[in-house]
């Protein structure tokens, strides 16, 4: 959520002062907006009947929803309903079946079933969309970069919107005296978000130098001062960086599944700050000009920056080349404002280039794009950003949701890129053997599922990355200003590129979508 607007820096040159930041925070949730006048938790909005009430999908103007449950998003999409537990009946074959004994029907089935029920609808998207409870405006505050910035809750789900665009999703739970409310850090609603999550977290643990699970240990003797026999706390040995702070679900799922790991979220937005840790309920630190935590009692493994991305990023480059910060293994870009738009100095190469300088060797950027189908402008913006991710990071991955609204590209730096070292753009055709390396969809999606066991995720990482695509950009496509840029192929498979199943693959937006959205368009005109 953040506009190319600039705020006022620090020497650090990122982020206002964090006594000043929290007092805004705490000014803004101190009292009831006046655009609201009055009590949240009374306040309802309106919306059809559950009965009647289809699954929505925004196209790809909106921001999210790419599905919105109550209708204020201009331009929607329909599609049916999904029933409750559908995943009760869904037969997955998975590596851990796989290795039972071929005679053991018993032993695969009990396997199969148990997988097939890992993702509980109840607490994803479909059963957020499903679920039979009014919505509740519980916070409502003007904000000068997002507009209205609104929070509604749907029974245990809290929905983040900006100018009636939703933002961001979180499953939380409530006192008794329904004053606190905390977050379920085990939930990640969104499919998008599930996603990119699994992408990043597969390619570091297949590249096991940024691992987020295989963490190095910090040697007690190094870290702890002279005399002092105390047991110190385990050190956050990788760093991850979140762009935009959204409703905080991802950046507070990734800090409770990996505890080795320090998440950093930059957000311009005091509101969404405030609105964030007061009513959808995240635990983070808020961060100071020096990186110094100003809530001591806070989750020491989340924290946000109050700032700008784009001097905030030109800063984290500098405090690496420096060693004054460790690099990054993961950066996630995921930023937007209130009229549904990345801002435009997120999307330019020096950005980029910055978060190159950025990362560890092997690290990734992880970005969520718009979708659209083969040919129109949003696929071919959703192509020029794949375009920049392969000129100024690395190798690009691509995935397309359950929904083809979303696309989610990944940008690996090379292994052989060292702090400091020359872009890929500028190395010419030769950047070594390690960076023509690439990870096929067995690995990664062997390596997601091992790592959702693990972590114990309510949702198989391992079925949001087994459908990658290994992105070339096609140069003289780019040159001639065609509106097809990259060339997707699926990973590690070999397929004719003349032959039509080939053109039929990739992460486009069906055509049909297209036209569904076309006819829609014309019944509400």
């Amino acid at each position: 959520s953040h506009r190319g607007t600039p705020v006022a820096l620090s020497m650090a040159g990122a982020v206002p002062v964090a006594s000043v930041a929290h007092a805004r925070c705490v000014g803004v949730c101190a009292g009831p907006s006046s655009a609201t006048g009055g009590d949240f938790s009374s306040r309802q909005t309106s919306r059809p009947a559950a009965s009647s009430h289809p699954r929505r999908f925004a196209n790809a103007k909106p921001r999210r929803p790419f599905f919105f449950r109550d209708g204020g998003v201009p331009r929607t999409r329909l599609r049916k309903t999904r029933s409750p537990h559908r995943h009760e009946t869904k037969v997955r074959v998975t590596p851990l079946a796989s290795q039972l004994n071929w005679w053991d029907v018993t032993g695969r089935l009990a396997k199969i079933l148990a997988e097939a029920s890992r993702d509980d609808d109840d607490r994803s998207e479909n059963g957020y969309l499903e679920h039979d409870s009014p919505p509740v405006v519980k916070f409502d505050t003007q904000s000068q970069f997002n507009g209205a910035v609104t929070v509604v809750a749907h029974g245990p789900w809290r929905s983040l919107r900006f100018n009636e665009v939703e933002q961001g999703l979180t499953y939380v739970t409530v006192d008794e005296n329904k004053k606190n409310v905390k977050a379920d850090v085990d939930v990640l609603g969104y499919e998008y978000l599930r996603c990119m999550t699994a992408a990043a977290c597969s390619v570091c643990a297949l590249d096991r130098d940024n691992d987020w699970e295989r963490a190095a240990l910090v040697d007690e003797s190094t870290t702890r001062p002279p005399g002092n026999n105390l047991r110190t706390e385990p050190s956050k040995t990788r760093r991850i960086i979140c762009v935009g702070l959204g409703s905080g679900a991802m950046p507070a799922f990734i800090a409770s599944k990996f505890p080795n790991v320090k998440v950093e979220v930059v957000e311009i937005d005091p509101v969404v700050v405030c609105a964030v840790r007061e009513f959808h309920g995240v635990d983070f630190e808020l961060i100071d000009d020096d990186g110094n935590n100003t809530d001591s009692s806070a989750d020491p493994g989340l924290g946000v920056v109050l700032g700008d991305a784009g001097p905030w990023m030109q800063q984290a480059a500098l405090a690496v080349l420096r060693g004054d910060e460790k690099p990054a293994c993961a950066i996630f870009l995921d930023a937007f404002d209130g009229d549904g738009e990345t801002p435009a100095h997120l999307l330019q190469d020096n950005f980029l280039e910055n978060c190159y300088e950025t990362l560890a060797p092997g690290g990734v950027v992880v970005a969520n794009a718009f979708n659209g189908v083969k040919g129109s402008l949003v696929r071919k913006n959703a192509e020029q950003f794949a375009v920049a991710l392969e000129a100024n990071i690395g190798q690009v991955y691509s995935w397309n949701v359950e929904t083809p609204v979303n696309v989610v590209f990944l940008a690996r730096k090379g292994k052989g890129s060292g702090v400091g070292a020359t872009r890929k753009s500028d190395q010419g055709a030769d950047v070594g053997k390690e960076n023509s390396l690439r990870f096929s969809r067995t690995q990664l999606k062997d390596a997601a599922y091992k790592i959702s066991t693990e972590c114990n995720f309510e949702w198989d990482a391992g079925d949001r990355v087994k459908r990658a695509f290994w992105v070339t950009v096609d140069r003289t496509a780019v040159a001639n200003g065609d509106s097809t840029l990259i060339k997707e192929a699926p990973a590690g498979l070999d397929v004719n590129p003349l032959s039509r199943f080939a053109e039929a693959l990739g992460t486009s937006m069906p055509p049909e979508w297209e036209a569904e959205n076309l006819v829609e368009e014309g019944e509400k005109l």
